[in-house]
């Protein structure tokens, strides 16, 4: 497994300033209600993610691609550990990542890029432009509004015949969901 050290993270600079503060030792968004901090020990919490997520769970969409499709990883985090795991794996196909942190890895790579957004606000892309969308670890931070917007966000960028992830805990967020995600939930 690798860990991650702050260099290999680095703040990418955006026409919007985000501001950070630090609380407990710890780095967080100060732009936003977000619970959970944005340093180097979070990096390294989310990079033990996709190796047990993917074990785990998983979206029937393998062959897709590799053949070659074009994914999000919504609210990718810190170090954006999914959409490097993923894009890795997958060379056809492309990812990208979108926070609200502009915490990104520092290397680049051919198939996947970052772009810095407020999820729960607006997905910063055109209708229809996702074969696949993944999203995880959301119940904290969302109000129940912000998760119907969200879910229409999610099915708005999604191309006719596509797919999206939710990667959630399930009860931790019940009390902070709204009628839209409380269908998901109910279904899942």
């Amino acid at each position: 497994m690798t860990h991650t050290k702050s260099s290999d993270i680095k703040v990418v600079d955006y026409d919007s300033p985000v501001e950070y503060i630090t609380r407990d030792g710890r780095l967080y968004n100060a732009n936003t209600d977000y619970l959970l901090p944005v340093d180097e020990g979070e990096s390294l919490r989310l990079s033990r993610f996709p190796v047990a997520h993917n074990y785990l769970f998983g979206a029937p969409f393998a062959e897709r691609l590799e053949k070659g499709i074009v994914v999000l990883d919504s609210a990718c985090g810190a170090g954006a550990h999914w959409s490097k795991a993923m894009g890795e794996k997958y060379p056809s196909s492309v990812f990208t990542g979108v926070d609200i942190s502009n915490v990104f890895p520092s290397e680049s790579f051919s198939n996947i890029e970052f772009k810095m957004g407020n999820i729960p606000k607006s997905i910063p892309f055109p209708d229809e432009t996702f074969d696949f969308s993944f999203q995880k670890l959301l119940g904290l931070p969302f109000t129940s509004e912000e998760w119907d917007s969200n879910s229409k966000e999610l099915h708005r960028i999604l191309k006719p015949g596509g797919y999206i992830e939710l990667s959630e805990i399930y009860g931790v967020s019940a009390h902070n969901i709204g009628p839209l995600m409380s269908q998901v939930m109910h279904a899942l």
